[in-house]
């Protein structure tokens, strides 16, 4: 799963990376919105690397987790921002 932030919008983010960083046609799982992206992401980032779950290879944004994963780490770090689910 990546884990990353955008400025702009999602859908088109993710559209922009297919053939370019990912081999399969993506998935949107998950859609976070903060005020602090790049701090979330940071903090996620690192409690995944912290777990094991960091992919070898795959660059920065990779991991081997879950949806739900995500989700109970982003309400143990801020659970005051909106999440789309």
């Amino acid at each position: 799963m990546k884990i990353g932030q955008t400025d702009g919008d999602t859908i088109e983010r993710i559209y922009a990376q297919i053939s370019a960083s990912t081999p399969d046609k993506p998935s949107l799982l998950l859609e976070i919105k903060t005020e602090r992206p790049r701090s979330l992401e940071k903090a996620i980032h690192a409690i995944l690397q912290r777990r094991g779950r960091k992919v070898a290879g795959g660059g920065e944004e990779w991991f081997q987790t879950t949806r739900d994963e995500i989700l109970a780490i982003w309400r143990f770090i801020d659970a005051t921002n909106k999440v789309t689910e």
